[in-house]
């Protein structure tokens, strides 16, 4: 089945939002009814839809529940970063590094008080860090 191109990313992989909004139409769901059925407004969804805004998380955990997928086929790079204990890696990695939080901080231009908030998972790790942490090599 073709995708329209605005769900491919610029190496021709299928975007969070064209794996997202591919199902719906698989399943015959319209974006009205799926939007009803996880609790958001259609504008945001046509949003999601139209690559306009990012589909967070906890939506496509919900998109995944109501389209009974695979929550991990919806999820970019990002997201199954996310998605996997990624407070336990950067604690781990960090140590094998032989970093102190405040180092790591101070290599992401965020305080030690934000990396204990990530490794205890108080805060998820915005999209623009989690690029940061692949720009240092951080991730592997």
């Amino acid at each position: 089945k073709a995708l329209c191109d605005r769900n491919k990313d610029a190496n021709g992989k299928l975007t969070v939002t064209g794996n997202v909004f591919l199902l719906p139409k698989e399943k015959e769901l319209a974006g009205n009814n799926l939007a009803n059925l996880i609790g958001i407004d259609r504008v945001t969804m046509i949003r999601y839809e139209n690559n306009q805004l990012d589909c967070p998380y906890d939506v496509i955990i919900r998109i995944s529940e109501a389209l009974n997928v695979d929550r991990h086929l919806l999820m970019d790079e990002y997201l199954q970063f996310i998605d996997y204990p990624y407070s336990v890696f950067i604690k781990q990695r960090r140590k094998e590094l032989h970093l102190r939080q405040c180092d790591l901080g101070e290599q992401l231009g965020v305080t030690r008080r934000q990396i204990e908030r990530w490794e205890h998972s108080v805060n998820i790790i915005p999209k623009e860090k989690y690029h940061k942490l692949k720009d240092i090599h951080f991730i592997p």
